[in-house]
């Protein structure tokens, strides 16, 4: 019995996967079977079926994992920067792994994504009117208008919740654990940006996980 390959990371293998500059599925079969003139072979760490080894693991596609689908957005008509920002604002993502989440599906109660709203809204929209994904997603990181609370305040307000992970808190900040009441507009979206170098040390702390293990002890 042969020894078991372990393959490259999913997004290792995607960025090998661009830099060959392929333009479809069918292509990557081909070069898969070292029948594709002109390009090297393929690393033996890097599966052949990469849509079956990648499954779950960040795969959305051929397009995504070939780099065609920024080709193909460029390409096509969207709506303006603006337009586009307003709509993806009212979804509440976090940040950008948020986004790619929403994008693979794994956020079922949010509507799908209309077609006229680019999915690499970065590259779309560079040089016309995009400014990071803080901006896109709704700048909430760095709080404009109401003035967030002190670290230890802020964090013993969390501690309260008694929420057990980020996800948790996720969720709470976007209203979705109504049992937990609404957050209020001074206690910040993402407390990693807002209180670095003010107090911030992790998550535990900042939910108060360690407050319950030596309870415990």
């Amino acid at each position: 019995m042969g020894r078991r390959v372990e393959y490259r990371g999913f997004e290792e293998a995607r960025e090998f996967a661009r830099a060959l500059s392929l333009r479809s599925k069918e292509e990557w079969t081909l070069f898969s079977k070292g029948e594709l003139p002109g390009k090297p072979a393929k690393p033996g760490d890097i599966p052949a079926r990469v849509d079956k080894i990648y499954k779950g693991k960040g795969w959305s596609g051929f397009d995504d994992f070939l780099g065609t689908k920024r080709s193909k957005e460029l390409r096509k008509s969207f709506r303006t920067y603006e337009y586009a920002r307003s709509h993806v604002r009212r979804l509440k993502l976090l940040h950008q792994q948020d986004w790619e989440s929403y994008l693979r599906g794994e956020k079922p109660h949010l509507a799908k994504l209309p077609p006229e709203i680019p999915t690499d809204p970065e590259a779309v929209y560079s040089g016309k009117g995009w400014v990071s994904w803080a901006d896109f997603l709704q700048d909430r990181y760095t709080p404009t208008v109401v003035e967030q609370r002190d670290f230890h305040s802020a964090r013993s307000f969390s501690h309260a919740l008694k929420l057990r992970s980020i996800q948790e808190w996720e969720r709470f900040r976007n209203g979705e654990m109504p049992e937990k009441g609404p957050c209020p507009e001074d206690i910040p979206v993402w407390p990693p940006h807002t209180y670095k170098d003010k107090g911030w040390m992790n998550w535990a702390d900042w939910l108060g996980l360690h407050i319950g293990l030596k309870e415990k002890s």
